[in-house]
């Protein structure tokens, strides 16, 4: 049995979009835009900081998003690690870095403090990016916004009947009062 491991698999999907095989092609690839799968995906460069020093990742990323979930997939390249990084988009924060135009920072809504800069080498697709990573949520309002004339009114009814508990010296008084 032939079995891919995820820079071959990941190499060879490349080639094929690279080569315009269509769905039709003898090997499918589940890229489904129009299921509301994948969004977007393409080679991007991951920009990290280790010891004060700036260091170019290249990456694979995969945006996918449908009526659940909103998340991204980025494969490095396997000199540095074969595993995958996944990030929940539903409540991030993308925009275009200030410094560098074909830059954009992604902000997890998460306490590590985390972010990541993606380095786009096509000046065209930044918006492109931005678009397909930034979550279309909308962030509920705070309690103190909400009008209580808008709030729904719950029925706050008990579902079954409440039974009476019986003490177990009254259970032997009405058992010995039926013999």
């Amino acid at each position: 049995m032939l079995k891919l491991d995820d820079k071959n698999l990941l190499k060879m999907v490349v080639e094929m979009q690279e080569s315009g095989l269509s769905k039709s092609s003898a090997i499918p690839i589940p890229v489904a835009k129009e299921d509301g799968l994948e969004v977007k995906s393409g080679r991007l460069n991951l920009i990290q900081t280790c010891d004060n020093k700036t260091i170019t990742v290249p990456v694979f990323v995969r945006v996918y998003r449908n009526s659940y979930e909103h998340y991204a997939v980025i494969y490095r390249d396997q000199m540095f690690t074969n595993s995958s990084i996944f990030i929940s988009l539903k409540q991030c924060v993308v925009f275009r870095n200030d410094n560098k135009n074909n830059e954009i920072r992604v902000i997890p809504d998460n306490m590590e403090g985390t972010k990541l800069t993606f380095h786009i080498k096509d000046p065209g697709q930044v918006e492109e990016w931005i678009s397909a990573l930034q979550s279309s949520c909308v962030h509920p309002p705070n309690s103190s916004t909400i009008s209580p004339t808008l709030s729904p009114v719950i029925p706050r009814t008990p579902l079954m009947p409440t039974l009476q508990e019986l003490e177990e010296e009254e259970e032997e008084e009405q058992g010995n009062g039926n013999d």
